[in-house]
């Protein structure tokens, strides 16, 4: 009786798995890696796209409840029953105050901020640094002809 000695010529079943994770993983990654390299900072640009939406989203909100807008040198004042809400460009940051007291950063890396009256409402326009720039139609939207008459408080 003659032994015959067993070859191990493959991988293991856990040898496999670990390489399939590792290939998957480099897979998965490297979209998010060229895009990176090509020098065009579309994540970036992508970035600020989302915090101008966020920014002009919160601007619409605001104004939802305003009874009158005043705009001035790169700023808004948005005026409530019992708030004044004010924008203003401030260094590179639009910065938010609600009566004067405090404020709150809601848009970095603007070069420019401007807002001016039409009709009932507002244009504004805001420039990031890079160039970009975007534009919003806000106004207070209560005001329906003959619909309402004076002010629609935010617990309504």
């Amino acid at each position: 009786m003659s032994i015959v000695p067993i070859l191990n010529k493959g991988f293991t079943l856990i040898e496999t798995l670990i390489s399939l994770v590792i290939v998957t993983a480099i897979a998965a990654f490297l979209p998010l890696a060229i895009s990176s390299l090509d020098g065009t900072g579309s994540i970036e640009r992508m970035k600020s796209e989302q915090e101008k939406d966020i920014f002009f989203q919160q601007l619409r909100l605001d104004t939802k409840y305003t009874g009158m807008i005043t705009t001035g040198v790169q700023r808004i004042e948005l005026e409530e029953e019992t708030e004044i809400i004010t924008y203003e460009l401030i260094g590179t940051n639009i910065v938010r105050k609600v009566n004067q007291k405090g404020y709150e950063i809601v848009l970095q890396h603007v070069s420019d901020f401007e807002a001016e009256m039409v009709g009932e409402g507002a244009k504004v326009v805001v420039t990031a640094e890079s160039g970009a720039s975007g534009f919003v139609h806000i106004g207070p939207s209560q005001f329906e002809k003959g619909v309402h008459e004076g002010w629609i408080s935010r617990g309504q």
